[in-house]
């Protein structure tokens, strides 16, 4: 009986285990379709399969990137730290066994450890 049992439900579970899977997969393309993937405004694939073959786009030049980047000059000369955020006085580098190891002064004395500059 429970090897009958096995078989029923192994027969039933076979045809519908991957019913799932297409229909992600048919959802997953409809979605891929509605978004073109390449940003110079290619069209979609669906549409694509009817257009002829275009030229290739232009080369761009190597200047033109450049024009683009702001001037970072004046930004690194008064950059003092690379987050924006305020410098946290709790914590410095303190010497334990050895090693040194960044964490909260008071921390770092309760271990035993000797607070650095």
């Amino acid at each position: 009986m429970p090897v009958s049992r096995f078989l029923l439900v192994l027969l039933l579970a076979f045809p519908l285990g991957g019913c799932f899977v297409l229909d992600e997969l048919d959802w997953g393309m409809k979605e891929l379709d509605k978004h073109p993937v390449n940003p110079n405004g290619a069209p979609p694939r669906a549409a694509k399969q009817d257009s002829k073959p275009s030229a290739p786009a232009a080369p761009v030049s190597e200047s033109s990137w450049e024009e683009k980047l702001p001037d970072m000059r004046e930004w690194w000369n008064e950059a003092r730290t690379l987050g924006s955020t305020q410098k946290d006085e709790s914590i410095a580098r303190c010497r334990l066994d050895g090693r040194d190891q960044f964490m909260r002064i008071d921390e770092c004395q309760a271990r035993g450890g000797k607070v650095g500059s």
